[in-house]
């Protein structure tokens, strides 16, 4: 035990100590895993996005072009290759990494609920037979969506970009924005859930029947 501990001595020592054991599997195919990587990284440089897709198509044309008749290139392969090279958002940052959860939601769905109160309050909605209010048609609710996406001001998409460190100067004069609390915002925010109360539940949708 003590000789393989001393074989280890230097991986030990770049362990995470709050570990009991050392569990990492290699990469089975390390030269695809290593340029799959060096692939993603270029692409994300030049300000592409990346699918999940495209990993697993570019990994199987790699794997093709080497000869690596046993790759398979399936969708867990590709989450473990992600997880294994930092290359997915880690668990509990969603909030501070992802931009529409970041700024844009909230304001997105406020304008939503704010058009819905507008419908429901309009009367002379279209009943079915037994009594019941038919819900809104799919391209009524397609118009909600729409406008609620266009009054998105240009503003907040930019600044969601820099409050998530996406692209803010590489000079670190932006970098104060990453901590930063627009309260202008917040007012705006708390007015707006004031107004239009808490978000619906299953129960209002209730009333309505399929035509």
């Amino acid at each position: 035990m003590i000789r393989q501990w001393r074989k280890q001595e230097e991986e030990l020592k770049k362990a995470n100590k709050q570990k009991h054991n050392v569990r990492t599997v290699p990469a089975k195919w390390p030269c695809l895993a290593e340029n799959l990587k060096t692939w993603k990284l270029d692409q994300r440089n030049l300000g592409l996005a990346v699918t999940t897709k495209m990993i697993i198509l570019e990994a199987r044309r790699f794997a093709a072009n080497t000869g690596l008749d046993d790759f398979k290139g399936t969708a867990c392969w590709c989450f473990r290759f992600m997880k294994r090279n930092g290359l997915i958002i880690p668990g509990d940052l969603t909030s501070q990494l992802q931009l529409l959860d970041v700024s844009i939601n909230k304001p997105f769905k406020n304008d939503m609920r704010e058009q819905w109160n507008k419908w429901m309050t309009e009367g002379n909605h279209d009943m079915t037979p037994t009594g019941r209010m038919k819900r809104p048609s799919i391209s009524k609710v397609c118009e909600w969506v729409l406008k609620s996406w266009y009054d998105i001001k240009t503003k907040v998409i930019v600044k969601s970009f820099k409050k998530c460190g996406i692209s803010n100067a590489m000079d670190g004069t932006e970098d104060n924005l990453l901590y930063e609390t627009d309260s202008s915002d917040d007012d705006i925010s708390s007015s707006d859930d004031s107004e239009l109360g808490d978000e619906p539940n299953s129960d209002e949708f209730l009333v309505f029947e399929d035509e």
